[in-house]
């Protein structure tokens, strides 16, 4: 059966409240009142749910069971994605001050890239040895990947060059100037190496130089 789009005009913001508590909130949405009660319900009566030990379900299940609980509708919330959605459950959550939901729902670009940052540094050996033990297989996933899209990164490459173009060249002249400096001792052996490899052709592409401009001076006399 084909998937049915959601609509998002009729998302709802609601809250789950502990009837005595007032320090015990949880916030969510949906466009499907009925069956998201349904939902919670259900996770919260069956053990083998996937979602039974989320820190809502287990504060139920300590405080007195679902009957001190009641589901309330906070407001209609017509709007175009889940995204927007999301947004403004958070808004409602930090308003509410819910301290039961398990998951932030929407993350601003700066928060989610602090948060890969912060699991990347937490994780950095399991991430290189998930790595090294599948190797070939995110090679082929990755040239895949590319294949399939190549004309819409090559397009996106190239508007994001042209809008960014100013601050592209302020991080790439800052990048190569952190880069010398950390890698000065590095950057001069190769030199040296270099220079020395190509000592004899140095020279002759020099004699041959010198020889090229002091023909052209004489044919200009």
């Amino acid at each position: 059966m084909p998937k049915v789009p959601i609509d998002y005009n009729n998302t709802i913001i609601y809250k789950i409240e502990h009837i005595e508590k007032d320090d015990l909130v949880y916030v969510g949405h949906t466009t499907n009142w009925d069956r998201r009660k349904y939902q919670h319900k259900k996770c919260c009566n069956n053990e083998n749910s996937s979602k039974h030990n989320y820190k809502l379900y287990q504060m139920v299940k300590d405080n007195g069971g679902r009957d001190k609980f009641r589901m309330i509708e906070v407001e209609k919330y017509p709007c175009s994605d889940r995204r927007e959605a999301d947004k403004r459950e958070t808004e409602i959550m930090k308003e509410l001050k819910a301290n039961l939901n398990t998951y932030k729902s929407y993350t601003t670009k700066e928060e989610k890239s602090e948060q890969d940052k912060k699991y990347r540094e937490e994780n950095k050996d399991k991430m290189n040895e998930y790595y090294e033990n599948n190797k070939q297989i995110i090679k082929e996933r990755s040239k895949l990947r590319y294949e399939t899209n190549k004309e819409m990164i090559k397009e996106k490459s190239k508007d994001y060059g042209i809008k960014n173009e100013s601050s592209i060249k302020v991080k790439r002249k800052e990048y190569d100037r952190k880069y010398r400096e950390r890698n000065e001792d590095k950057i001069k052996g190769s030199m040296k190496k270099y220079l020395d490899n190509n000592n004899e052709k140095r020279k002759l592409y020099m004699k041959e130089y010198y020889q090229k401009k002091k023909e052209e001076k004489a044919n200009n006399l």
